[in-house]
């Protein structure tokens, strides 16, 4: 790539286009090069074109992933094979974050069957916060424990399913 100064016009097109490419082509000692390559007033502009192009991918990839699901074009916990590159990419949801229903109704419980109480401290504090690695040990220090969490645990959702490499 050339090291002389670019003189691109400062349209939102041209510069929009330009930034996609490059970010998309090229591995990152080429973009380090491509921004030394520019002129100073175009390196804010290539910024904010950057942003904006960001912003336009993630509403393709949001809408397309959502006709994946809804066309069942991959099933979901499924895989699919870049057909360029041969990069293999899971279509799947993360589950969300862990909830205890009944934080009060869990330390009962738990105070109840015997549990330890230091650990039980860590793991369900003040109003009660709900400590999930704290409350791991727990469940690994007996069944009946892992049992009486399991009890208070709200169903956990899936998020929306996106394709990562496998």
């Amino acid at each position: 790539m050339a090291t002389e100064k670019q003189e691109h016009p400062l349209t939102h097109a041209m510069t929009s286009i330009e930034v996609a490419t490059v970010a998309s082509k090229y591995d990152k000692k080429e973009v380090e090069e491509y921004v030394a390559s520019l002129r100073p007033a175009l390196v804010p502009v290539a910024i904010i074109r950057a942003q904006a192009v960001e912003k336009m991918l993630d509403t393709l990839v949001k809408i397309g992933e959502s006709r994946v699901t809804s066309e069942n074009i991959v099933p979901i916990g499924g895989s699919y094979s870049d057909p360029d590159t041969g990069v293999l990419y899971d279509f799947k949801g993360d589950q969300s974050e862990r909830k205890i229903s009944n934080p009060y109704s869990l330390l009962s419980d738990l105070k109840e069957a015997g549990c330890p109480a230091g650990p039980l401290a860590l793991a369900i504090h003040d109003a009660p916060v709900v400590n999930f690695t704290e409350l791991n040990k727990i469940a690994a220090l007996d069944r009946k424990f892992a049992e009486i969490i399991e009890d208070h645990e709200a169903e956990r959702k899936f998020r929306p399913p996106h394709f990562k490499e496998a």
